[in-house]
């Protein structure tokens, strides 16, 4: 049966002012080879799933996208947070700390420059994995279908072995003791990786006292990791 990215790539279409009609476009060269330029993805699952059919939108719905997160467009409109950009820029250059969290309320441009990082790392020759929380344990827990083609360890692995790891929102979806010990487990290897060559980029809205105790102690590990309290006024909420 043909697969939903092949039935909407040949239905690619685009209105042509000359013949006033619908004309199938010439082939064009493929940009994303996720969703395969669909813009949109779906989990790999049986038809009597419940979930089955449903899609979420492509990472390259952002990348792509002219307006993408990247520094250049990137709000310092107060001078805390050009101290907070520059420090990651640094980490992107590969400067120090190894393992560098953002942490502070929502709405203070911590996705964003973590979105800018990973796209800048995705330019070069290395490998980067960009993941929020939310997705993450989400993959995790799609692995444990009978028809899964990875399994759960085999996932948590990937994140924990990538060269770069850009992990946003930590903390907001492990609710259960599972889930917060695959967290806690990912977040204690990327401490010891930055022991060596890896490199971790997080951004959490809880502070130190939120966290797991042994997760916030990693974070704070003054020889391979720095916490940034990005404690700015919501952009959202100011007047421009």
């Amino acid at each position: 049966m043909e697969s939903l990215g092949d039935t909407l790539r040949g239905l690619r279409l685009s209105r042509s002012r000359d013949a006033g009609g619908l004309r199938t476009l010439a082939a064009q060269p493929e940009r994303c080879s996720i969703c395969h330029d669909t813009r949109y993805v779906g989990h790999r699952i049986r038809r009597e799933d419940p979930e089955f059919g449903e899609t979420f939108p492509c990472r390259c719905t952002w990348e792509m996208d002219p307006a993408q997160p990247t520094f250049d467009n990137f709000d310092g409109y107060q001078p805390e947070l050009e101290v907070t950009l520059e420090a990651v820029k640094r980490w992107v250059l590969g400067g120090p700390p190894r393992l560098l969290t953002l942490a502070g309320p929502t709405g203070t441009g911590k996705t964003h420059l973590a979105r800018a990082a990973h796209l800048v790392i995705r330019q070069s020759t290395s490998r980067v994995l960009f993941q929020t929380e939310r997705s993450l344990i989400g993959r995790i827990h799609s692995a444990m279908r009978p028809d899964s083609p990875f399994s759960p360890e085999e996932v948590l692995q990937e994140a924990i072995a990538i060269p770069w790891l850009v992990l946003d929102d930590l903390g907001a979806t492990a609710v259960g003791e599972w889930d917060k010990s695959q967290m806690d487990g990912l977040m204690d290897a990327r401490w010891e990786g930055a022991k060596g060559t890896r490199r971790t980029l997080i951004t959490t809205n809880l502070l130190g006292g939120q966290l797991p105790v042994r997760m916030a102690s990693r974070l704070r590990d003054i020889h391979w990791a720095r916490t940034i309290i990005v404690k700015v006024e919501d952009y959202r909420g100011r007047s421009s």
